[in-house]
């Protein structure tokens, strides 16, 4: 099968699947791969796989990525907008940092995987078509090499040496002595799971999505503590972060945006997108699920050299009308919610 047959083959095979959603009421979400041009093939695809599925499309998570769409922000934002106004019923999220976090892997092409990875380098043919794509890409996918740069790219989680965690390819290759490209190959040679982080935004991009207040924000991250397993690795501060952040350097310091317009951006216009029933607001018979911060203090710490630091200026959280925290890690009440979940 050709490649261009198995990409048909999978965007039938997801509509028929989003089909099946439509049917209980449920919502596409899209989750862009990749920057470039491939991040608005990727919300366009979203937004015509609701099409033609009949059902809500949901764009996770709005970035211009690589030098390949730096400056593109507004060209994003506007092609939603006219999808809008075409009748699509199209909504979007973002994180509010300069860098992206996945598994280094992604730096290989489709074509091959960690799995496949010993093999590929045994066959003199094989490498250096693989040494060539990640360095320049190939038709139909971006290298993120190219994209952003050896020396942007980090280790991240999960790395086989926890000492090389937070360090860029280019500063693992010089310490071991070696070519970025062998440094790459021998991560992933050792563990198949590492992760990297991407420095690919440009400041000015991820502003200009924050200042939509339809555009919600979404941490696109796990639930995280400085005491478990991840906390010997140099995770995206977003983990940590995300929320303040808005509230610190988009609200109160930037002015981007009012604090009612941020506050709904993180509650109510996520609930109401994904039927997440008496959640997202303070309202009599709502589930209790409260943050009480102070405005002028509150702030993010996190930080990319040093991620695993909880936020300043929150008073007390409460979750499910029970304290989750107050100063001291309190009652565990969170529980898993389904789309009309009461």
């Amino acid at each position: 099968m050709t490649a261009f047959r198995r990409v048909l083959a999978v965007f039938v095979a997801t509509v028929a699947l989003a089909g099946a959603a439509a049917r209980h009421g449920g919502l596409y979400a899209g989750h862009i791969p990749g920057g470039g041009a491939q991040g608005f093939d990727a919300a366009a695809e979203a937004i015509e796989i609701g099409d033609r599925a009949a059902l809500p499309a949901h764009v996770s998570h709005l970035k211009v990525e690589s030098r390949f769409a730096w400056g593109r922000s507004e060209e994003l934002l506007r092609a939603i907008d006219e999808a809008r106004a075409r009748g699509a019923d199209v909504s979007a999220d973002q994180y509010p940092y300069t860098a992206w976090e996945t598994a280094l892997s992604i730096c290989l092409p489709p074509w091959t995987s960690p799995a496949e990875l010993p093999g590929v380098l045994a066959d003199a043919g094989a490498r250096r078509r693989l040494e060539v794509a990640i360095q320049r890409g190939e038709p139909g996918w971006e290298s993120s090499v190219q994209g952003v740069g050896w020396d942007r790219l980090y280790v991240g989680s999960h790395a086989p040496d926890p000492s090389v965690s937070g360090r860029s390819l280019d500063e693992v290759a010089a310490a071991r002595g070696v070519e970025p490209m062998r440094a790459l190959f021998d991560l992933l040679l050792a563990d198949p799971l590492t992760g990297v982080i991407g420095h690919g935004m440009l400041e000015e991009d991820v502003r200009t999505i924050v200042g939509r207040p339809d555009v919600m924000v979404g941490t696109d991250g796990v639930a995280v503590s400085p005491n478990g397993p991840l906390g010997r690795f140099a995770v995206h501060p977003r983990y940590y972060g995300t929320f303040p952040r808005i509230l610190a350097r988009y609200v109160r310091e930037e002015r981007l945006l009012s604090l009612e317009e941020a506050i709904r951006k993180m509650t109510s216009i996520p609930a109401d997108r994904f039927g997440l029933r008496d959640r997202g607001r303070v309202a009599e018979g709502s589930f209790a699920d409260l943050v009480v911060f102070d405005p002028e203090r509150i702030v993010d710490t996190a930080t990319f050299e040093h991620p695993h630091s909880f936020a300043g200026g929150v008073e007390i959280v409460i979750v499910n009308g029970r304290v989750a925290w107050d100063g001291a890690r309190g009652e565990r009440a969170g529980r898993a919610l389904r789309r009309g979940y009461a």
